[in-house]
């Protein structure tokens, strides 16, 4: 291309240099250039006249005059004479009607080179100089504002700055301005496990004090107005240490690892007070194949256990759950990661074949549970979706500004027949990947939904991009569609951002218009908000006692203390004498501060304290220290109101440390109400066929024998919150 420049330039020279010199030649005044001029042009035209041709030569553009060029000087510093004039116009005369023959004799000739030429100058100067006038790079001025921003805060600002975190906010500030679900990962390895849902270490799942912790600690430590309950929240952090929460079966449970456990040193590092977690995670990962020696504590157990686990490629099962309940499969489904299919069909296919060895038979129904999944990758939501919809059926589409249109559609049979009644339970929880997949069914009717109310509506796909440094972005790129048309994104966000602070974040509106979409079948359905089950069983809400409970290490260190002191034999049964010594111990972490059982209110309460103290109103301050009595009466009363599913709790804790995760769940479906009208709706005649007919409307469990009435009666007397876990 550079060459193809360079000569149409040289081409365009030529020609000016040629058009420049005539113009030279016509304009001048003088007798000796009219001379030479005459002599040139007779040369020049001695061609036509097959006259020998002679080199033409200009003195205006020669650096040596020749000696016709000194003869006329001398004719110029002498008079012209009348008959010069007179040759002149004779000349001009002469060379006028010359070209007038040239130009008819030869016009036709040139008339097609001459175009070309002209088109050819004019497409050069085009390609050479519009790229120049429209090179306007919209990314450009901001790109080289920020770097000129950064580096003259790096070399000039009156303190020393981290320019790394300086980027970081940088960054962050943008990407936040966006929507909630795009991130920016500097260690890509960590978007890759999530992806993966796989990495090099034991099998632990570990807490303790952050690094951001620890720094957060040493900043409130240097300030004069210290913050007193921070300041014993992160130091009861830090005086837990680092312990396990859990261990995974196949890794480092199999090696005796177990939940509760006080890591002490890894392999030769002994383990500091001021240790974060992040660091210990770091020692305890590594290549696959080598050893770790893992030094635990114990509760109950006598000094310093050892441990060596080798590290593997850990894989984090999607499949939590596979259970057997009469002839009914139950499988839990706790995310989307890159082997969720072949998890989720291996699952179905053990369920399959227990039943046909117990009785001969096939399953009678399948319990796909998908409460509190959060979701995943696409593919993956479509190859489990494939297992229970028609071969050939859309299962979802994507669109996007500048992502392309596709349509992901099952090429496969089904795993599930058609006798095998479905039934997928979904919460508030229940996002994304799994979404698509409740909504492929719900619109296909291959199944019933089952639930207690919407689910989360995330209706957003993103892409990972892998960037320089091991870094990674992850962005939205589209929507997703279920095979009737539908968006189930409940929320609609428009970009924030600018230079005002008020404007920095995104801004969130919830989708109120919703438009009717068919199954099938011809049920309705509607977009925006969600997937709407098509039986809804209400859950009893978690009463503020227990939410208190969970939220604090309570549970925990009861468990620990227990642990001390007792030993698992057979089943485990929380008597109410043990129940009892647990109120005792929260009483006693209660006098002691080191929970508050209020403290759902307790952030309100302390803030309304001190506005009206500055205020002056003691009177009022002091009902407000009344009501902050009234309310702890109420919380220690649930403590009887809700005992049983306190009990609960208590017995999953304590067998938490004996039991594997797995078994754990499995225990847990007996007393899930979900579960059991799931189970309830399957065995039941026609009514899950009703629910699929075309003209169906969504149903509640009022339509069948309730269960557990009384347990809800007791609960309306009780504190009662709808949180989202």
């Amino acid at each position: 291309m550079k060459n193809f420049l360079r000569v149409a330039l040289l081409l365009v020279s030529h020609q000016s240099y040629n058009c420049l010199a005539f113009s030279v030649l016509q304009i001048e005044k003088s007798t000796r250039c009219r001379k030479v001029l005459r002599k040139s042009l007779k040369v020049r035209l001695g061609t036509v006249n097959k006259i020998p041709q002679t080199r033409l030569r200009c003195p205006s553009f020669s650096s040596k005059p020749t000696e016709d060029d000194e003869v006329e000087s001398k004719s110029v510093n002498g008079k012209e004479s009348i008959a010069d004039d007179t040759d002149d116009a004779d000349w001009i005369s002469t060379f006028l009607s010359k070209v007038n023959v040239f130009i008819k004799q030869y016009f036709q000739l040139i008339k097609v080179p001459l175009a070309s030429f002209i088109a050819g100058c004019l497409l050069t100067v085009t390609i050479i100089f519009l790229p120049l006038i429209n090179n306007h790079d919209p990314l450009e001025k901001p790109v080289t504002l920020f770097e000129t921003i950064l580096s003259d805060l790096e070399l000039r600002y009156v303190d020393e700055v981290n320019t790394k975190k300086l980027f970081q906010t940088g960054v962050s500030a943008m990407l936040r301005s966006l929507d909630p679900y795009t991130e920016f990962f500097e260690k890509n390895d960590d978007i890759q496990e999530s992806v993966s849902g796989k990495y090099g270490g034991v099998g632990l799942v570990i807490t303790g004090a952050t690094k951001e912790t620890l720094e957060e600690n040493n900043e409130l430590q240097q300030q004069e107005d210290q913050d007193e309950k921070k300041i014993l929240a992160i130091k009861r952090s830090v005086d837990r240490g680092i312990r396990v929460v859990n261990a995974f079966e196949g890794y480092a449970f199999d090696y005796g690892m177990r939940v509760g456990d006080q890591l002490v040193a890894i392999d030769s590092t002994v383990l500091k007070d001021n240790q974060s977690v992040d660091s210990v995670r770091d020692m305890l990962r590594g290549e696959p194949g080598l050893p770790v020696t893992i030094k635990y504590k114990r509760d109950g157990v006598a000094g310093v256990q050892e441990a060596v686990v080798p590290r593997k490629i850990v894989k984090i099962r999607d499949v939590s759950c596979v259970s057997l309940l009469d002839d009914i499969g139950y499988v839990q489904l706790s995310g989307f990661s890159q082997d969720a299919g072949a998890e989720t069909r291996k699952a179905i296919f053990t369920l399959q074949d227990a039943v046909l060895q117990k009785n001969g038979g096939e399953l009678q129904g399948l319990i796909l549970d998908l409460r509190n999944n959060p979701g995943g990758l696409l593919n993956s939501a479509v190859d489990v979706a494939a297992m229970f919809v028609p071969k050939d059926s859309d299962i979802v589409s994507a669109r996007g500004r500048g992502f392309p249109g596709v349509l992901y559609r099952s090429r496969s049979t089904p795993v599930v027949p058609k006798s095998t009644k479905l039934v997928v339970l979904v919460n508030s929880n229940t996002a994304s990947a799994a979404e698509i997949v409740s909504g492929a069914i719900q619109d296909l009717d291959s199944g019933v939904i089952q639930g207690s109310g919407r689910t989360y509506g995330k209706g957003l796909v993103q892409n990972v991009e892998e960037l320089p440094y091991n870094s990674a972005l992850k962005f939205t790129v589209a929507k997703y569609y279920t095979p009737s048309g539908r968006c189930i994104q409940s929320t609609n966000y428009k970009e924030g951002g600018g230079l005002k602070l008020s404007d920095a974040s995104y801004k969130a509106e919830q989708v109120k218009s919703q438009t009717t979409f068919y199954t099938q079948s011809g049920r309705e359905v509607k977009d925006g908000g969600g997937i709407v089950p098509d039986y809804i069983v209400k859950t009893p809400e978690a009463s503020a006692l227990e939410v208190t409970l969970l939220r604090s290490s309570v549970f925990s260190d009861f468990a620990s203390e227990w642990s001390t002191k007792n030993t698992l034999s057979g089943n485990l049964q929380i008597s109410d004498d043990l129940y009892q010594q647990f109120i005792s111990f929260c009483t006693k972490k209660q006098k002691s501060k080191e929970i508050r059982l209020d403290s759902l209110y307790s952030s309100s309460l302390d803030q309304l304290h001190q506005v009206l103290k500055q205020s002056g109103y003691k009177q009022t301050d002091r009902d407000l220290d009344s009501l902050q009595s009234s309310i702890l009466k109420d919380l220690e009363n649930d403590f009887i109101k809700y005992k049983k599913d306190i009990k609960e709790d208590i017995a999953q804790n304590i067998l938490s440390r004996y039991l594997p995760e797995s078994m754990l769940i499995e225990r847990g479906t007996k007393e899930d109400i979900q579960v059991k009208e799931a189970v309830k709706l399957i065995k039941s005649k026609g009514q899950f066929e009703k629910l699929l007919a075309k003209d169906s409307k969504i149903s509640s469990k009022t339509d069948l024998p309730s269960v557990n009435t009384a347990r809800n009666e007791a609960r309306e007397s009780g504190v009662k919150l709808n949180l989202k876990w």
